[in-house]
């Protein structure tokens, strides 16, 4: 949610926002890019899988623990 207004009434302050939106979103209503860029990003918006980013994120962290396991263990033993 954006900030869009404060407003002090009295001794308080009341604060307007405006509706939650994505970044992507947000970016696609401003005019500042062009529209083949727009296009673009669209693109690969509808291809995204967030089940499946998922899945190839938890795969990449568990190589990477294995492998910090892996060095903790030869370094531990090299050290005794």
């Amino acid at each position: 949610m954006k900030l869009i207004q404060k407003e002090r009434i009295g001794g308080r302050i009341k604060k307007r926002y405006d509706k939650p939106k994505t970044p992507f979103h947000r970016l696609m209503e401003t005019s500042s890019i062009s529209d083949e860029t727009k296009q673009m990003l669209k693109q690969t918006y509808k291809n995204l899988n967030p089940f499946h980013l998922k899945r190839e994120l938890n795969k990449k962290l568990n190589k990477f623990w294995d492998l910090h396991k892996k060095l903790n263990s030869v370094a531990e033993g090299t050290a005794a």
